[in-house]
C-alpha cells in the first residue's frame, strides 16, 4: 500500500494485491478455490475524521462489476474500524472492537458474521505498546438453519505506535466452524485465515 499526502482529514491511498489464494476442505479433501484478486489495483483513502478506510475503484479487468463491488464491501467493512483503545488504558487492561465481514459459506453463499476482538495491553516499551487479542464470531443476522460452533477460535499480536497513534505490526489467525442445514444435510464448513500488515510511517511530522 503506498499514501499520498493528506487533504481535508482524508489520506489517499493505492493498494495492489500481490497473490491471493483460497482453499476448501471437503469430505477430508483439500481443493484450491479460483480467487482472480492477484494484480487488483484499489484506489481509495483514509478518512481520519470517520477513522475508516473508503474504496473509490477497483481495477481489474478478470473481475465482474457484481465481484468489484463485493471486494469493496469485504474490505471496507474488515479494515474500516480502528483497532486502538479510545482512551489510555493500562498494562494488563483490555477492550473490544467488532466488525462486519462477509465470507463465503459451503451451503449458504455470502455469509456476513460479527468478529469481536479483544484486545490486552501486555507492555510498552519505547513507544510501543504491544498487544494479544481473542478473536470471536457470531452471525449478523440471526438463522436456524447456519450455526457458529463453539470450537471457532482465533488470536492475534499487535504493535501500536503510541506517538504516532497508528497500528505498526498486526497479525491475526482464526478458524470459524460453521454448520448449515440444507434440507436432510448438515454440511459442516471450516474457514481458516491467517492475516498480516505492517505499516511503515516515513514522514514522523504528520
Amino acid at each position: 500500500m503506498t499514501t499520498q499526502n493528506e487533504n481535508n482529514n482524508r489520506i489517499p491511498y493505492t493498494w495492489k494485491f500481490i497473490h491471493s489464494n483460497s482453499f476448501q476442505k471437503l469430505d477430508g479433501k483439500t481443493s484450491e478455490i479460483y480467487t482472480p484478486l492477484d494484480g487488483s489495483i484499489i484506489y481509495g483513502y483514509f478518512d481520519k475524521t470517520a477513522a475508516a478506510r473508503k474504496i473509490d475503484s477497483v481495477m481489474n479487468d478478470d473481475l465482474e462489476f457484481v465481484e468489484k463491488l463485493s471486494l469493496k464491501n469485504q474490505l471496507e467493512q474488515s479494515h474500516g474500524e480502528n483497532t486502538y483503545s479510545d482512551v489510555p488504558i493500562a498494562v494488563g487492561a483490555s477492550f473490544e472492537k467488532e466488525s462486519f465481514i462477509s465470507i463465503p459459506v459451503l451451503g449458504a453463499e455470502d455469509q456476513e458474521f460479527i468478529m469481536n476482538k479483544r484486545y490486552t495491553l501486555t507492555k510498552i516499551e519505547k513507544g510501543i505498546a504491544y498487544l494479544e487479542n481473542n478473536i470471536s464470531f457470531h452471525l449478523k443476522s440471526p438463522n436456524k438453519n447456519i450455526q457458529v460452533l463453539s470450537n471457532t477460535n482465533g488470536s492475534g499480536i499487535m504493535q501500536f505506535d503510541t506517538k504516532n497513534q497508528c497500528v505498526l505490526n498486526e497479525i491475526s489467525e482464526y478458524s470459524l466452524y460453521v454448520t448449515v442445514v440444507d434440507g436432510e444435510n448438515t454440511l459442516t464448513s471450516q474457514i481458516w485465515s491467517k492475516d498480516s500488515r505492517t505499516t511503515k510511517v516515513q514522514n514522523k511530522e504528520f
